[in-house]
This record gives C-alpha cells, sequence and structure tokens, in this order.
C-alpha cells in the first residue's frame, strides 16, 4: 500500500492525472487505517509534495506551463487530502470517541519516556542501522535470531546505491532528482517507528516500512553497479556455456558469472536459513505459542459434556490477547458459544472460588501462562484431580466417581 501510495503520487505529479491523485489518497487512507507506523507516511509525501507546489509555483510564475508537473497541481493536493480523509473516516470517528487509543502503545515504548530521550534516540539509530548489516533482531517472532537484515550482497547493493542516490541528488536539481529525494525521505521517515522507540531494539518489525525504499535503493545500486562495470569491463550476464568456446567465454566473462552467482545465493542461502532452519527450530514454535494451538485442539475435541474450565489473565477489556488463539480455535468468542461448548474463562486471582466440580467430567486449563503456586492451591482445593502432561501444555482432569 505505502509503494502504491507514492507511485500514484509521483505518477500524477508526471502526468497531470487527478486519477493518480485520487489513488495516492485511497492508498494512504488505507495504510493509514491498517498500521500505526503508517502515520509517518504523510510526512515523507509531504516532501514530494512541497517540491511539487514549488515547481508549480515558480512555473506559474514564469508564465511558463511547458515544465509545470500537472495541469493543476494543488488541485491534485486538495483530492489526495479529500480521499484520505473519505477513507480514514470511520478510523478517525473512533478516535474520536476513544482518544485515548491514538497513542496508547507508542507512550509506553517512546524513547520520550527514557530519562535522556536524546540518549536513546541515539542508541536506537546505532541499533537500527546496525541491524541492516551487522547484528539484527534476536526475536525469533520477527526474524532469524539476531540475523542482520540484510544479505551481505543485498547490503553492498544497499551502500552502493546509497552513495549513487546522494551523488545524483548532488549534482542535480531538486527538480530532476525528485525520485532520489523521495527514496531518502521515505527511509528516513519510516525509521522514526523505530528510532523513536527504545524497547527491544533493534526491532525488524516496527521498521518494516524501510523495506520498500531499503530494497528500491539496493536494486538502484546493483543496476548502477552493472551498469558501470558493462561500460568499462564490456561484460555481461549471457552463460559461458550457452554461446562460443567454454574456455574463452569464461575467460573474457568471468565477472559477470560472478555477479550472475552473487544473485543466485541471495535467494538460495536466505531460503535455506528460513524454510529449512528457522521454520522447523523447536524455538520458533514456542515463540509462536504453538502450545495454545495445541491446547486449542485439545479442547475442541472434547465432547460438549466435558467441562472446560481455562484460565486467563483477564483484563478490563475482557479475554487477553494472549488467549485469541484459543477463543479463535475453539470458536468461544461469544457467551453463547462458550455455553454450546461447555468453556469456562476464569480469572487467574483466585479461580478456586468459581470451580464447580460435580457430577459431569471436567478439565481445568492455563493460558498463556505457568504458575506453580496455582496449581498448587488447585491440588489443595481439589485434591482428586489428576496431572496430565499434552506436549506443550499441562491440564487438571476431573473424573466424577
Amino acid at each position: 500500500i505505502c509503494i502504491f501510495a507514492f507511485f500514484y503520487l509521483l505518477r500524477g505529479m508526471r502526468r497531470g492525472s487527478m486519477w493518480d491523485f485520487a489513488l495516492a489518497g485511497v492508498m494512504l487512507g488505507l495504510g493509514l487505517n491498517g498500521y500505526i507506523a503508517f502515520r509517518f507516511i504523510p510526512f515523507a509525501m509531504a516532501v514530494p509534495i512541497l517540491i511539487g507546489l514549488w515547481r508549480w509555483w515558480k512555473t506559474r510564475r514564469e508564465n511558463s506551463m511547458a515544465e509545470a508537473p500537472s495541469k493543476c497541481f494543488p488541485c491534485g493536493v486538495v483530492l489526495i487530502g479529500i480521499f484520505t480523509i473519505a477513507v480514514c473516516a470511520p478510523l478517525i470517528t473512533y478516535f474520536g470517541a476513544h482518544p485515548e487509543d491514538f497513542a496508547a502503545r507508542t507512550g509506553q515504548v517512546s524513547i520520550f519516556a527514557d530519562e535522556h530521550p536524546l540518549r536513546a534516540f541515539a542508541i536506537s539509530n546505532i541499533k537500527t542501522i546496525g541491524m541492516l548489516f551487522v547484528f539484527g533482531d534476536c526475536n525469533t517472532r520477527h526474524n532469524f535470531p539476531c540475523l542482520p537484515a540484510l544479505h551481505p550482497v543485498a547490503a553492498i547493493a544497499f551502500l552502493y546505491g546509497l552513495f549513487a542516490v546522494i551523488k545524483k541528488i548532488r549534482v542535480s536539481r531538486i527538480a530532476s532528482a525528485l525520485p532520489e529525494i523521495t527514496l531518502l525521505i521515505w527511509l528516513f521517515f519510516l525509521s522514526l517507528p523505530a528510532t523513536l522507540t527504545r524497547e527491544g531494539m533493534p526491532h525488524a518489525l516496527r521498521s518494516i516500512g524501510m523495506i520498500p525504499p531499503v530494497m528500491i535503493i539496493a536494486g538502484f545500486g546493483a543496476y548502477t553497479l552493472w551498469e558501470k562495470l558493462v561500460h568499462k569491463k564490456k561484460i555481461s550476464l549471457t552463460l559461458p556455456f550457452l554461446k562460443g568456446k567454454l574456455p574463452s567465454r569464461l575467460h573474457r566473462d568471468w565477472e559477470g558469472l560472478v555477479i550472475l552467482l552473487l544473485l543466485i545465493s541471495i535467494p538460495l542461502t536466505t531460503g535455506y536459513l528460513y524454510f529449512g532452519i528457522w521454520a522447523h527450530a523447536p524455538t520458533t514454535a514456542s515463540a509462536f505459542s504453538e502450545d495454545l494451538s495445541e491446547l486449542a485442539r485439545y479442547v475442541h475435541s472434547l465432547p460438549s459434556s466435558t467441562v472446560k474450565y481455562l484460565v486467563v489473565d483477564l483484563d478490563h477489556e475482557g479475554l487477553p490477547v494472549s488467549a485469541q488463539s484459543v477463543v479463535y480455535l475453539t470458536n468461544t468468542a461469544t457467551l453463547g458459544t462458550q455455553r454450546e461448548q461447555n468453556v469456562i474463562y476464569l480469572p487467574r486471582l483466585n479461580p478456586t472460588r468459581r470451580i464447580i466440580l460435580g457430577s459431569h467430567y471436567a478439565i481445568i486449563g492455563f493460558v498463556a501462562f505457568h504458575d506453580t503456586a496455582l496449581e498448587q492451591e488447585l491440588k489443595e482445593a481439589f485434591p482428586t484431580l489428576t496431572k496430565e502432561e499434552h506436549g506443550g501444555f499441562t491440564v487438571y482432569m476431573y473424573q466424577p466417581r
């Protein structure tokens, strides 16, 4: 969505199409509905828009529309705003009724909650930059533990591309370097969701908005480097065994063959790391709470006559996020479905007061936490309970006499 927002904006500026500006507004609105970090995109888009307005004003003043970015660029900007607001109307209405939700999570992890925010900001920037090349996110849910975000070949291409982008901006007029300026601004603003936070850094998930500009810059760097080699060395990517004699082609085009092998190494090594190692690692299953899926399948397999007591960390909003896997897989989100399947969610505090064991089979399970003291309390309150271990989870069984 972010890519399409910039695509339609830049194409609208080039072609002067009101349809493109409208689609840019739609994409911007959809993105704002989807993810908190997208709130930085309007600031990134504001830079090319301001450049476009300056170009439009300049050409209008000079009475020459030959190089104008559009027939009525300010009209296009207004159109972007109208469609963005229209698409975001439900979200704006919700935040109007619940303003406390607008920045609830961001306030908890912000660098401004630190005693030294500037130092925290500098540390976050260093860790985020290091995440690309040296030391990545160690959270198994976000990344292959501690692996840099960029493959070494992609990292080299990105650095060369960054150098090439900055060089073009320096030697070109602002108007002709608009795509390169947009890329750098895009990269900067989409790094802020990570660098303005201090918790769990480096954080690949908060940096996810950096992926498009980083990959575009890396692709631009690879292309620029290849063009440079082609002009200097007269090399090609034609495989040596497809044309001419093998020894002579290898001798002449060995650089192209090396580059081709390096490019092939990116999907091969990355694919093996993630699909061959990471996907099958026990730590990955644990990080994605496979034990909750197993518990949900077990609960769902029991007959409806069995009473299922599931102890959870209830909060003021009801069932917590940690319990949603069990709720979804057992289809017990509403009181009606809970009654149908005989599932009772209990708060972690004093659950024994709410458990009634009578003439029906029953189980007692713990959702997303382990509490030895609570288990001991259950044993003392209900001595006839039988403990059963099922791989990643534990339940207590009750059999009526």
